[in-house]
């Protein structure tokens, strides 16, 4: 019997694939007002890829990262941002961070004011970006 390739189940533009599985796009809402985690830890195994972000400020923020939970490198370098400042990475399939396995995605605020917006990712097999 000849070999007949096949076509994958999901084929549409925009969407992430892990192989021939599609990933689920997740869209985290965003309304913090001190240093917290804004995306709960995945399964063991797995780990979270921010493939877009638009957050902002309410008053002037010191520094603005997000990070791993136990990571104590910034990811994003302490953003510092007016008020109304904007945080602003487009979607890209190649993600704009990572999160250690199994770890929460953290948010780590210095000033006084409220930091709103989205946080788009999706939660990949770990070695799977």
């Amino acid at each position: 019997m000849p070999y007949q390739a096949t076509t994958p189940v999901s084929d549409q533009v925009g969407v992430l694939h892990y192989g021939s599985l599609p990933l689920t796009a997740h869209q985290q809402a965003v309304s913090i007002t001190a240093s917290g985690t804004i995306v709960a830890a995945p399964p063991s195994g797995y780990q979270i890829a921010v493939v877009q972000i638009a957050l902002v400020a309410s008053a002037a923020l010191t520094t603005v990262n997000l990070q791993s939970h136990t990571t104590t490198g910034i990811a994003t370098g302490g953003v510092t941002l007016a008020a109304n400042g904007q945080l602003i990475l487009p979607f890209s399939p190649c993600p704009w961070l990572t999160c250690a396995p199994g770890e929460a995605l953290d948010l780590e605020m210095t000033g006084s004011g409220t930091l709103a917006g989205t946080i788009n990712y999706v939660v990949v097999p770990v070695g799977g970006i």
